[in-house]
């Protein structure tokens, strides 16, 4: 097994998250890693007071000003693809995804030199009975993935590490795959990025690997929020079957 150095990136919504103390909680995982947060949702003149703050807590910090995830993401892999060469490449939320993850997800990219996705598993009490959240995470979301990537993922599933082996290629591949969904569509996508980064991956026969994690967080969300992104999964499943006909 490889033992690359790691960069772990995280968007951070108005920096928050690094102001109380994410970033303490990856390095008692991690503690040799470099930390990307990604700071968004609010004006550019917070944004760079953020960034000018991050190098004083051991932070590289970047701005996303453009509204949703997906820009954020690619802020976050495009610095690291800049500045943290030869690095296996973590990619988490603050909220919702299990530190104690970080290590094994880590070790199993190293181990396989490919993308590893650690796939939110919803147990007992984390879903509405009969909710629509309920269909959509253990039966659509799932049935989605497994017919256009063989491999049946939940509809949380961004909590990514990926070799650098094979970082470059994925993510050129995904940025392909976005800018296809925004020519079908004719606007800038906010989400779907972690999508496209399994399903670029796996048109190219990069492997792909899914660590199942138990959900931390309780989901009951609406119901037009739910729909919207299903939609919007459909469109980038059907962008990736576009790019790599």
């Amino acid at each position: 097994m490889v033992n690359n150095p790691i960069v772990v990136m995280y968007p951070d919504y108005r920096g928050e998250s690094t102001r109380n103390g994410f970033p303490n909680q990856i390095r008692a995982h991690l503690p040799s890693a470099s930390i990307v947060p990604v700071f968004n949702g609010t004006t550019v003149s917070n944004l760079d007071s953020l960034v000018a703050e991050a190098p004083s807590l051991g932070l590289d910090g970047v701005r996303s000003e453009q509204p949703g995830l997906a820009p954020a993401l690619m802020k976050g892999y495009g610095r690291c693809l800049e500045r943290y060469a030869g690095h296996t490449v973590v990619r988490l939320d603050t909220a919702e995804h299990d530190v104690s993850y970080l290590s094994p997800l880590v070790k199993k990219a190293a181990e396989t030199r490919g993308l590893v996705v650690g796939d939110l598993s919803f147990g007992s009490g984390t879903l509405k009975k009969g909710s629509l959240d309920e269909l959509m995470h253990l039966e659509l979301f799932p049935r989605l993935y497994n017919q256009f990537a063989g491999i049946p993922l939940s509809c949380a599933h961004g909590y990514h590490a990926i070799s650098p082996e094979v970082l470059d290629k994925v993510y050129e591949g995904t940025l392909r795959i976005m800018k296809e969904v925004e020519n079908n569509s004719q606007e800038k996508p906010t989400w779907g990025f972690d999508g496209a980064m399994v399903l670029s991956a796996v048109k190219q026969h990069v492997p792909v690997n899914v660590i199942h994690i138990p959900a931390k967080t309780v989901r009951d969300r609406p119901v037009d929020k739910i729909v919207e992104q299903y939609t919007r999964a459909l469109h980038v499943c059907a962008a990736a079957e576009q790019v790599f006909k």
